[in-house]
């Protein structure tokens, strides 16, 4: 981890030095060897993440004289944890003229490290049409409409892989989960008929058309599918 160093004036055994911790060493996790700080036991970034070691260097001579030093050991977090997803539904259904920028699922990863590995961000990482038809707030994972939806022109459904990655998204040395959610649409009457043709017809009728004679034919269409 370290190595220390001291000088002393004396000669002979009188500067010869031992080193030890005399203070500091939380947990008994270092030790001295020689004059190298040695790591013991294994670190955990969210248990401790400062120690400060005090060195004592003692001479040899009688009495003894001592010096101190302090050494500051900073355990910096590693990246141990995947995001995992909260939700136990990933199936929404919206009608068709759901308006755009609605709000349809908050999705939550959690990721159990601290600082930047622990914060998650949200990303559509496929199933959305040039990543339009919806969209999701990298911060919070909120999903919204993107474009208006329609019933009648597929598709009807839509499957939106959702990748959550932590290291505030950021993907050198990044953890990553996907999840597959479906947004299913219902369809709605948005549609009223349309005559061929106009909405006014003039037509000819001979006086002695016999009765149930065909005078006119009308077309009229519905852009809805179904009833």
């Amino acid at each position: 981890v370290q190595t220390v160093t001291a000088a002393d004036a004396d000669t002979g055994r009188n500067s010869a030095l031992t080193f030890s911790i005399s203070a500091g060493n939380t947990g008994n996790k270092f030790a001295i060897s020689g004059t190298d700080i040695t790591l013991v036991s294994g670190l955990n970034y969210q248990t401790v993440n400062l120690y400060t070691l005090t060195v004592l260097a003692t001479d040899g001579g009688n009495p003894q004289r001592t010096g101190t030093a302090v050494v500051y050991v900073t355990v910096l977090p590693e990246n141990k944890y995947t995001p995992s997803l909260v939700l136990s539904n990933t199936t929404v259904t919206i009608p068709e003229d759901t308006a755009i920028g609605a709000q349809l699922i908050d999705i939550n990863y959690i990721d159990n490290d601290l600082g930047g590995f622990g914060t998650v961000h949200f990303f559509i990482t496929s199933g959305a049409p040039g990543n339009t038809t919806f969209t999701i707030d990298k911060t919070t994972g909120i999903l919204r409409t993107g474009t208006a939806l329609d019933y009648d022109t597929p598709p009807t459904s839509y499957e939106l892989e959702i990748t959550g990655i932590d290291n505030n998204g950021i993907l050198t040395g990044a953890k990553s989960t996907s999840t597959t959610f479906t947004v299913s649409l219902t369809d709605v009457n948005d549609n009223s008929p349309v005559f061929a043709g106009g909405a006014a017809f003039t037509v000819n009728v001979a006086e002695d058309v016999a009765n149930a004679a065909s005078v006119f034919t009308i077309v009229a269409t519905d852009q809805d599918t179904g009833n």
